[in-house]
């Protein structure tokens, strides 16, 4: 039995194997549409999401779908509106508001989305604006210094500057 099923596993990875080289634009379709009806679909859950997580505002930025439809994964984003929590306490009461309806937000999701095998679905916290804000700090930071140092320059008079270039061309003859 144990074989039987395993030579069954083989037979259908081998049959995805063959879609994907068959049709390679089918998983890129099919991760904008499971992304498009979950953002959907967790507008109707947004009160419960409101109840559990204060005050969040949340982003489904992308899903990723593996090859053989075994799993996929959610990426999500939340920005605070108004929360008494920290940071921290607001990511975790996200991510259990999320798990809290994640198994009717897949039962409404397989009744959408029409596939012959669903994939199992996990939420994952997507850090990319976080990142890209302290990218962007980073760079402002350096900004300002760079504005500090050119204020400096400037601060010194374009006589001394003269005077200076004219010492060196004495030295140069």
């Amino acid at each position: 039995m144990f074989r039987a099923r395993e030579r069954a596993q083989e037979t259908f990875l081998c049959r995805c194997r063959r879609l994907t080289r068959m049709f390679p634009d089918r998983m890129p379709r099919v991760e904008s549409l499971m992304q498009r009806e979950v953002s959907l679909l967790l507008g109707q859950y947004r009160e419960l999401l409101q109840e559990r997580a204060l005050g969040v505002l949340l982003t489904i930025t992308g899903v990723h779908v593996a090859r053989n439809l075994e799993q996929a994964t959610v990426h999500y984003s939340w920005t605070q509106v108004s929360s008494p929590m920290d940071r921290p306490q607001t990511a975790l009461a996200v991510q259990r508001a999320l798990e809290s309806v994640a198994p009717s937000l897949v039962r409404e999701l397989r009744a959408r989305v029409k596939l012959k095998r669903f994939p199992r679905v996990n939420f994952v916290y997507d850090e990319t604006f976080e990142s890209a804000d302290r990218i962007y700090q980073i760079l402002n930071h350096i900004q300002s210094e760079r504005d500090d140092v050119g204020s400096v320059a400037l601060s010194v008079s374009p006589k001394k500057i003269k005077n200076n270039e004219q010492k060196k061309s004495r030295f140069k003859s």
